[in-house]
């Protein structure tokens, strides 16, 4: 039954898969100088070809930049739209709930920074009629009051309310979104799913959650040095892998290092590797990732063929946007 339910897709996605940069093709990409260079790049030797055919290397702006490759994840997920059924159509909507909450945590660090951003939103694109708010109206929120005005009546009035209302700073208030987004995937795929399809989206979702829950009080820990009540009201509130036992036990260890030592029992060890010359969300992303090629690998023809595709188009745009950045502020990635 899976074979017959996921080999159109599954083609599709190995088909739209293969196509996209190699890591040879993305340290190319990084060695370039100058945006020009790396939009020329793209234009004349990756996938994005067609994308930025009309698109004059010269004089292309970052922000034109981003909103064709948003154009360009918009259409791959209208693809794959049109190959699923409707309970595969159903767990794609978590898509949708990420993209709308990548677009919230833009337009709060610009809130926090005291600054404003531009935020064009093609109203006949694919994810059009699937949000639950408009995103260029909300980008033009001034303040935290603004904001919440916009989102008035949609799930991220509630959702974003209570840190913004009591000042609470800016990783409280991505951590809020973090947490409606993974609940939202964990009760769509009890809803959609079941047997093989389920086990693996619990797998994929499970590990994140975890995952997440292991970096937030890591950094909580290293960084702001909260009391241990405050941290756990923070996390979200779904055990996979790790007992919610033993997350309170890591959560009331004394510092962060005490705390590294005991979430390093756990499966999730080399999230930890090389913290004094890397970032923890690296090791974060890379293991996701990893799952996720292992899980695609493991059974192709089933629901991981499908997750598995959005993940990695997702990580690349964003790979692709960050890596511009860089090379823009002439900073090492």
């Amino acid at each position: 039954m899976g074979v017959t339910a996921y080999s159109a897709l599954q083609a599709k996605t190995a088909a739209m898969r293969a196509k996209h940069l190699s890591a040879a093709q993305y340290d190319e990409l990084k060695g370039k100088t100058s945006v020009s260079e790396a939009v020329a790049y793209l234009k004349y030797n990756t996938v994005y070809a067609p994308l930025l055919e009309h698109v004059s290397e010269r004089t292309v702006h970052r922000g034109d930049l981003e909103r064709l490759l948003d154009s360009y994840l918009q259409s791959e997920v209208q693809k794959l739209y049109s190959f699923c059924s409707d309970s595969q159509k159903q767990i794609l909507s978590y898509t949708y709930v990420r993209y709308e909450i990548g677009i919230l945590k833009r337009i709060l660090r610009a809130l926090y920074a005291g600054k404003t951003i531009e935020i064009t939103f093609d109203t006949d694109g694919f994810f059009a009629g699937k949000l639950s708010f408009d995103p260029a109206a909300a980008a033009q929120a001034g303040s935290e009051r603004e904001l919440l005005a916009a989102l008035k009546n949609t799930p991220y009035y509630e959702v974003l309310a209570p840190p913004l209302s009591s000042g609470a700073d800016l990783f409280v208030a991505e951590s809020a979104l973090d947490v409606y987004y993974f609940k939202y995937a964990w009760r769509m795929k009890g809803k959609a799913l079941k047997g093989k399809d389920k086990k693996m989206i619990e797998e994929s979702f499970g590990s994140e959650i975890d995952m997440k829950n292991l970096c937030w009080i890591y950094r909580q820990k290293r960084y702001y040095n909260m009391p241990g009540e405050l941290i756990f009201a923070t996390i979200i509130p779904i055990h996979y892998k790790i007992p919610r036992e033993a997350l309170i036990e890591m959560i009331r260890t004394p510092d962060a290092d005490s705390f590294v030592a005991l979430a390093r029992q756990t499966r999730y060890a080399r999230l930890f590797d090389g913290l004094d010359s890397r970032f923890i969300e690296q090791n974060y992303d890379e293991m996701v990732m990893a799952r996720m090629r292992k899980l695609m690998q493991a059974d192709p023809f089933s629901i991981a063929c499908l997750i598995g595709y959005t993940h990695f188009l997702e990580s690349e745009i964003a790979r692709i946007v960050t890596a511009v950045e860089c090379i823009r502020y002439g900073t090492h990635i």
